[in-house]
């Protein structure tokens, strides 16, 4: 007898805490709901670019990949800048909390020859060089990222940077997500 109330005792038990498991997963979901409504506002002011072209020729001689290597390498990727936490994405590599410069040509590349050369470079892909652009970097000197670099210019609604000596541009495609 007493075998069989301990057995009453341990199946009340287990079937007990069962039953308030499947509610703590309810509750646990009800409370997890607005955080997830949360991330989608963030994803509300989030600026998507993806790849476009690289210049028919480079601009500094120091390629080791053809240009049809990097095509291959860029095709497919994005770059992703979120506005509310100030993060710029290059494709899975590289992420960092973005600090946004506005810089003249001159401040920028400090030679009015190497100006010629990107006027003349950008041109050639259908870009005009602004008498401002913006520069984006990261807001931490020691959370930069290499690759495919550590700065990338924002002209014309065009992110653009340079690997391995050729102009990549990013942006035909864009996509902005604002708030519906």
């Amino acid at each position: 007898m007493k075998l069989q109330y301990i057995y009453i005792l341990t199946s009340f038990i287990f079937f007990s805490c069962k039953g308030n498991n499947d509610l703590n997963k309810e509750q646990a979901l009800i409370v997890k709901a607005p955080s997830s409504s949360i991330i989608n506002k963030e994803d509300q002011n989030t600026e998507k670019y993806k790849f476009s072209t690289v210049s028919q020729s480079p601009i500094v001689d120091i390629k080791k990949e053809s240009r049809e290597q990097i095509i291959n390498r860029f095709r497919g990727i994005e770059i992703t800048i979120n506005l509310n936490d100030k993060t710029f994405q290059a494709g899975k590599e590289c992420k960092f909390e973005y600090f946004e410069k506005k810089v003249s040509p001159i401040k920028y590349w400090y030679s009015q020859s190497t100006i010629n050369i990107y006027k003349e470079e950008l041109a050639k892909i259908g870009i005009s060089l602004p008498k401002e652009f913006s520069v984006f970097m990261s807001a931490n000197p020691n959370k930069t990222c290499e690759y495919p670099t550590s700065e990338y210019i924002f002209i014309e609604d065009k992110i653009i940077f340079i690997y391995e000596g050729y102009l990549i541009v990013f942006g035909n495609d864009k996509i902005v997500s604002k708030n519906i």
